[in-house]
């Protein structure tokens, strides 16, 4: 059985340079940190690219896509009554 110091956050593995854009993107569309994360998370597991290996190059190129893709879902939800 793991010991808990063992189980680190799933957060944990985006690279430092990468969290602090996340916490902006969050700050941006005025969501939780952890939705951020999630958001980011799916648009590069979409991309066949696990978190561990995303550079900030490539999360800074993302944004904007990010960005829409939850403002998407949001107005998706708003239209199902979700």
């Amino acid at each position: 059985m793991a010991s808990k110091s063992s189980v680190r956050n799933p957060d944990e593995r985006f690279d430092p340079a990468v969290k602090a854009g996340i916490e902006k993107l969050a700050k941006d569309l005025n969501v939780p940190l952890s939705v951020g994360m999630g958001l980011t998370k799916a648009y590069f597991l979409e991309k066949g690219k696990v978190q561990a290996k995303v550079t900030a190059a490539e999360f800074e190129a993302a944004y904007g896509e990010i960005a829409t893709m939850h403002q998407s879902q949001n107005e998706e939800n708003s239209l199902y009554g979700g």
